[in-house]
């Protein structure tokens, strides 16, 4: 498979996941509404995130990229700790800053990496989570690309 294959396959699957995404209503989600249950933010999207570093690591495996897996497994933990900050949020200006610092260290590893890391299906699929976690808060609209502002990849 080619690079060009796998890029938009990936482009296809990210469209997908945002096309979904937008397709649903736009509510503020009471994530306390069980004071039993603990809801976990990042939890269904763990899916997506494991199959974004299966094909990160399979492209670097086949195109021999300057990235490692240790690198690849930090992606996880940069979404882990955004879920992590966004459940705990109590508003749409601390949200953003969330983004933002979140963003901010997407741009750090991936110029660590030569800018290889994430390319344009990766992007997609990093950038819809963090969008469509936004809008699961209430802070904004799921059509609303609130990385771009910051966002080097």
């Amino acid at each position: 498979m080619t690079r060009y294959s796998v890029v938009i396959v990936g482009f296809v699957i990210a469209f997908l996941i945002f096309a979904c995404a937008c397709n649903k209503k736009q509510e503020k989600i009471d994530y306390k509404a069980n004071e039993n249950v603990e809801y976990e933010l990042g939890i269904p999207y763990q899916k997506e995130i494991t199959n974004l570093k299966k094909g990160m690591l399979a492209y670097q495996k086949m195109a021999d990229c300057p990235y490692s897996e240790e690198d690849v497994n930090q992606v996880g933990v940069i979404l882990d700790e955004y879920f992590e900050q966004m459940e705990k949020s109590t508003s749409k200006e601390k949200g953003l800053l969330i983004v933002q610092t979140t963003v901010e260290k997407f741009n750090a590893l991936n110029q660590k990496c030569d800018l290889e890391l994430i390319s344009t299906s990766e992007r997609d699929i990093i950038a819809t989570i963090l969008i469509r976690v936004n809008c699961e808060k209430g802070y904004g609209k799921c059509d609303e690309d609130i990385t771009e502002e910051w966002r080097d990849w």
